[in-house]
């Protein structure tokens, strides 16, 4: 144990972490997936291997991670941003719609989905990390630095927004705190939150799940059973 403790690099409160959660969710699916076991004629305990296989995969994959230098991620990241656009585009024509929201898309002859937004948010992040470390000698000129970093997060922001507006303002807020701490002017800072804000009106108004948005609304203005009598 302490051979392979050796090896892990980075914060350990940060593995032990991963590795609770990571345990308490076979928990939560044991639990909670009795109903739908039924319903596909599975046994409740093969979704739990199938989850706990994804996990294993999930861990392996952190632990090499981890391994390289991040200044790969940094060579990367305009490569993931490139594939990323498109794939929010095909998942909001072509991905799997549940719920009226498509957020998925099929991976081919594995039987498993893939959220484009989760993609979208290494993507998005290490982008501005990228961008803001490079640029910070003219951190405050407007066409080199301010609009790509204004453009990427309000094109990602609305791609992921009309199918998982959650989604969209948690990376959003994230987006926000990134260019606090890389010394983006509070001007620009809220040119992007008014940019935000309009985006944030259209897809709640004029996007295709806005009778979602407002039947959540109406339920939540009048909760059932406290209707005055």
């Amino acid at each position: 144990m302490n051979q392979v403790l050796n090896n892990v690099k980075g914060d350990r409160w940060i593995w032990l972490i991963v590795i609770l959660l990571s345990v308490l969710s076979l928990l939560a699916v044991y639990s909670s997936t009795g109903t739908l076991a039924y319903k596909r004629g599975q046994a409740n305990e093969f979704i739990l291997m199938k989850h706990l296989f994804m996990i294993v995969g999930g861990l392996a994959l952190m632990y090499f991670s981890h391994l390289l230098d991040y200044r790969y991620y940094a060579g990367i990241s305009k490569l993931l941003m490139a594939i990323t656009i498109p794939l929010l585009l095909y998942t909001l024509i072509f991905g799997n719609h549940v719920n009226d929201a498509s957020r998925w898309i099929s991976i081919p002859g594995t039987g498993l989905t893939f959220q484009t937004s989760d993609l979208a948010k290494l993507a998005l992040i290490t982008y501005l990390a990228r961008t803001l470390s490079r640029k910070q000698e003219n951190i405050k000129d407007v066409k080199q630095s301010f609009i790509p970093i204004m453009g990427s997060v309000c094109v990602v922001f609305i791609l992921i927004a009309l199918a998982n507006l959650s989604t969209a303002l948690m990376l959003f807020g994230v987006s926000i705190l990134l260019l606090i701490i890389g010394r983006i002017s509070i001007k620009q800072i809220s040119v992007v939150c008014a940019a935000g804000a309009i985006l944030l009106l259209g897809v709640v108004f004029l996007g295709p799940r806005r009778a979602t948005y407002i039947s959540r609304v109406h339920a939540f203005m009048h909760p059932r059973g406290c209707q005055p009598g």
